[in-house]
């Protein structure tokens, strides 16, 4: 390569690197000038302090003084003495030393060489039998040291200096129990001979007399004909499926259908059970053939493909593939599909009428069909088909030729699912799942679901344990383990590859591979660390990795000079890095892993850090989530990394926002199987502030009560209303303390019964909700009934207010219950199994999602809005009115004046609009919960939603001076009554 004028190799600027070295010492060749990287071998080649060589004359061998050589005073054959020179360049030097010759160029026993006779007669003879046993007795020492140089294979990657991690305490050793035996069974063979009359078909004799036989055909589908002579006219369509799900067993039906008319008539049809453990990655040939012999050209024919869930004969999905060049005799299609892991949702735009089905899209296509009811066909679904004949178990998705079409459950089989299947007693070991997958009972039809311990087809293997501990690390929302059992230089691919998502506060990770391994690497972010480093091959370990087990990049390790070299010149220094810090462990750079040995080398290998393990057909990942896999199709892990605002294993819940919950908020914060004191300041400090919530909020209500329990209070419809929401305001704080304690425990317990979590999420929040929303309203209500009295002036009539404040008080909880239906329609719990946790969310489709926000920010924005309004207006209209009756006093005397008089009307109505406004700012403004990690503002956001309720007495009751006066009595009244009490 040429660099600034100036040829570089591999052999240019090795003043950094060393000769003796772990792939130099004792091979057999002195790659160092004094020997020392041969020195002190089981198989010394040389006497110390001597160097070989071979006599030009007669060949014969000798020993040379090291200063000779070194001088370069060489007088040997072919400058054999100059082993270092020889054995990189696989060349020789001639005996007059002007030219040198290659042990490998073509023209090597050209007779123009140019070297003294005999110099290359030794390499004349055919050089694929020059190493090969070919001998001249002459020159045999000398072909002997030549073939050693051509056959010098270079080593592949060692671990032998390895600094090995983590120290084990014992080297374990494998027996390997030889299951086969050598044995030869001799059968008897008897030559049949067969006439050739079937071609692609299976030949038989059909006895039809005592000594008289006749040919029988029986042809493939492909073929017809007495002789199986003729080609039917076909699709033969090659099938490759893929799942996300790998427990799940699917029937797949593939129909070769008419669509030129209503009807949509099946011409042929195959059906198989496909089991991604198996089949995932195999190609199934399939032929669709048509119902006459010459078909009709002028006719659309289609392919159509559904799958089912088996286990519960749940419809999924669909795919449509188009026949391209119909008129052909013969259609080869092939095609790759993923078979998602849940059914797709119904879509509102389809406009086709499907009387007995259901619209639905095609998975792989813009384009809409029915999906029949079980019992029905057509292309609208109005056509009644006899499923007689199906199993009453099973279902029945067409007919044709006046036979039913059905689908069978896992435990049956036959065309009409008549059949039972049954797996054999105890053919899977180690609590694995047995499912039959195919009719013809042999081993082969029966398929293992394993545990993530266990794997074989009976899961009789135990996997390998690693258990990675974690300290002082920032962990990712998963980690990337690279597993490695072989190592080469030029293309280092892992063993095998774990996804793995992590919890919030996971520090500890328990993995399991097939594979044996020698080397782990964790990636997380962009950051590698070496969690396992060992010279032979582990079965299962227990490592630590923290900061000082990250390999640091290149950019850390070396100066900006070494790094802004061409790649060719700066690998020459990587072993400075390891000389100069003893603690390194290993570093990286863009292309290679370079790890740091006893001696305190560098040991490299290649490392693609380009590889995408992002999934080609994201159908499992919801609301744009990004799909991550280990494999790119017959994968182990799938995870999903979530967008903002979104969580949960397939990112399906949505969590932002005016609806935010304490199981939103508090859901990654709390630390489960741990006390109290372990938890997080996030959960420590909301405790806290939810007791002072409630002790102030019990408080308040009680003195709220006493004010309007008085009959004076309640003359007009605020004292009525003041008096409900009084009452609320004790029942929310208790609500609130209530669902606090029933999440803290859940969540902190994981084990409780699930009956008991149904229970507490259908209950607890949406009566906290309910009850919220009153307080909210109630006090509405108060602000409104005073701007009419304002406006109505000596017209305002208290009966006619308290009236309607009864009604308002019935109709409301109703009302407020029927725009939260949803909450007891969608609510329900979800089963996190990568956070091995259960979550109370609602689940429910973008229309409703909208519908949710919509409701949510009514009830706080119209609170908030009617509340400012009628606090302005009541001003306003107050100060107008002075104004014409009082004349000496301008408007803004008046204003000023009335703001005075009647303060504790606007101070209610403006300290309602205040503490209900920051809630609902923070939802615009504010960040996803989710991607901020710091949930106080929410958390702020959410306590401070609760004070209008909780403290009722200080906003209505302290600003008026005739509540205060009602609150006086009251409690004259009350103190009566206690001293009678205490005096009987």
């Amino acid at each position: 390569m040429l660099i600034n004028g100036r040829n570089h190799s591999d052999e240019t600027d090795c003043e950094y690197w060393l000769c003796n070295n772990i792939y130099t010492r004792c091979d057999g060749f002195r790659n160092c000038l004094d020997g020392k990287d041969e020195e002190n071998c089981t198989q010394p080649i040389m006497l110390n302090h001597f160097f070989f060589c071979s006599s030009p004359q007669n060949y014969t061998q000798m020993c040379l003084p090291t200063g000779q050589v070194l001088y370069e005073t060489v007088n040997c054959f072919g400058a054999s003495s100059d082993e270092f020179q020889y054995f990189q360049t696989n060349k020789l030097h001639c005996s007059n030393h002007t030219k040198c010759i290659n042990l490998e160029d073509e023209n090597l026993c050209d007779k123009n060489q140019e070297c003294l006779p005999y110099d290359n007669y030794e390499f004349c003879v055919d050089r694929l039998q020059l190493c090969n046993g070919y001998s001249f007795d002459d020159f045999i020492d000398m072909r002997n040291i030549s073939c050693q140089i051509i056959n010098t294979d270079y080593k592949s990657f060692l671990l032998e200096t390895v600094l090995v991690y983590p120290t084990l305490q014992t080297i374990p050793t494998y027996s390997i129990k030889n299951q086969i035996t050598d044995e030869s069974i001799e059968l008897p063979i008897k030559n049949i001979i067969q006439p050739d009359v079937c071609n692609y078909g299976l030949h038989m004799y059909h006895r039809v007399g005592v000594d008289n036989y006749s040919n029988l055909c029986f042809c493939p589908p492909n073929y017809y004909g007495d002789q199986c002579q003729y080609q039917n006219q076909r699709v033969s369509l090659t099938l490759v499926l893929a799942t996300v799900d790998r427990p799940i067993v699917y029937a797949i039906i593939v129909t070769l259908m008419e669509e030129d008319n209503d009807r949509q008539e099946i011409h042929s049809y195959h059906q198989f059970t496909y089991e991604s453990k198996t089949y995932c990655g195999r190609p199934v040939d399939i032929y669709l053939l048509y119902t006459t012999r010459g078909k009709n050209n002028s006719k659309n024919y289609s392919i159509r493909i559904d799958a089912f869930d088996k286990s519960s004969l749940t419809y999924l999905l669909s795919w449509h593939l188009t026949i391209p060049f119909i008129f052909l005799p013969v259609n080869r299609l092939s095609t790759l599909l993923t078979i998602p892991i849940s059914r797709p949702s119904n879509f509102n735009h389809c406009n086709l009428q499907c009387y007995k089905g259901t619209c639905m899209k095609y998975h792989n296509e813009e384009r809409f069909f029915c999906q029949c009811y079980s019992g029905w066909s057509g292309a609208q679904c109005h056509i009644p088909i006899d499923c007689s004949m199906c199993a009453p178990n099973s279902i029945c998705t067409g007919s044709i030729q006046n036979r039913s079409i059905c689908v069978c459950p896992q435990n049956r089989f036959g065309s009409f699912c008549r059949l039972k299947l049954m797996c054999p007693v105890g053919f899977c070991e180690n609590n694995g799942r047995c499912v039959v997958i195919d009719e013809r009972m042999i081993d082969e039809s029966y398929v293992c679901f394993c545990s993530e311990q266990f794997h074989g087809s009976r899961c009789q293997y135990l996997n390998h344990r690693i258990e990675i501990s974690l300290k002082n690390i920032d962990i990712s929302s998963y980690l990337l383990v690279y597993i490695y059992n072989e190592i080469s230089f030029e293309r280092s691919i892992p063993t095998f590859t774990i996804l793995k998502k992590m919890t919030m506060f996971q520090d500890h990770v328990i993995l399991y591979s097939q594979e044996m391994f020698r080397m782990l690497l964790v990636k997380i972010d962009n950051r590698y660390y070496l969690a396992v480093l060992q010279e032979i091959v582990q079965s299962n370990i227990t490592t630590l990795i923290n900061p000082a087990r990250r390999c640091a990049s290149v950019d850390e390790v070396l100066n900006t000079t070494l790094v802004s070299l061409p790649r060719i010149q700066r690998l020459k220094s990587y072993h400075i890095p390891c000389q100069r810090d003893y603690n390194l462990q290993c570093f990286v750079d863009e292309f290679y892993m370079c790890l740091c040995t006893e001696e305190h080398h560098s040991n490299c290998f290649s490392l693609d850090q380009q590889l995408s393990f992002i999934c080609d057909d994201n159908v499992y990942c919801e609301n744009g989530g990004t799909c991550l896999q280990d494999q790119p199709i017959c994968f182990y892990s799938i995870i999903c990394l979530c967008n903002d605002c979104f969580f949960g294993d397939r990112c399906q819940f949505y969590a932002k926002g005016i609806g935010l919950t304490l199981d939103d908020l508090l859901r990654y914060e709390i630390r489960p199987n741990s006390t109290l004191n372990d938890q997080s300041l996030v959960v420590k400090l909301s405790t806290t502030f939810i007791m002072i919530i409630f002790l102030v909020g019990l408080i308040n209500g009680f003195l709220s009560y006493l004010v309007f329990h008085n009959r004076d209070s309640r003359k007009v419809g605020s004292g009525i209303y003041l008096r409900i929401s009084s009452i609320i305001s004790i029942l929310i704080v208790t609500m609130l303390i209530i669902k606090f304690l029933f999440v803290l425990y859940t969540y902190m317990n994981p084990l409780i019964n699930r009956n008991i979590l149904r229970v507490g999420c259908l209950i607890f929040e949406p009566l906290l909700r309910l009850f919220l929303n009153m307080s909210n309203w109630l006090n509405t209500c108060v602000a409104i009934e005073r701007a009419i009295s304002v406006l109505q002036g000596i017209n305002f009539s208290k009966q006619r207010s308290t009236c309607i404040a009864r009604w308002v008080c019935c109709l409301l909880p109703f009302i407020i219950l029927g725009s939260m239906c949803y909450e007891l329609i969608y609510r329900d719990l979800f089963d996190d199994h990568e956070e091995q946790r259960v979550w109370c969310v609602l689940q429910y489709s973008q229309s409703v999602e909208r519908y949710t926000t919509i409701v949510q920010y009514f009830h706080f924005v119209a609170p908030c809005a009617i509340n400012l309004f009628s606090a302005v207006y009541i001003i306003i209209n107050i100060a107008r009115q002075r104004t014409t009756t009082r004349t000496k006093f301008n408007y803004r005397q008046q204003l000023v004046n009335q703001i005075n008089e009647h303060k504790q009307l606007i101070i209610s109505s403006i300290a309602l609009a205040v503490l209900l406004f920051p809630r609902f700012l923070i939802s615009l403004l504010s960040t996803c919960i989710k991607t901020s990690r710091n949930p106080w503002l929410y958390l702020c956001g959410y306590f401070v939603s609760f004070i209008p309720s909780s403290f009722i007495f200080v906003i209505f009751v302290l600003p008026s001076s005739f509540y205060k006066k009602q609150f006086k009595q009251s409690l004259i009244t009350w103190r009566q009554r206690f001293m009678r009490m205490m005096r009987q």
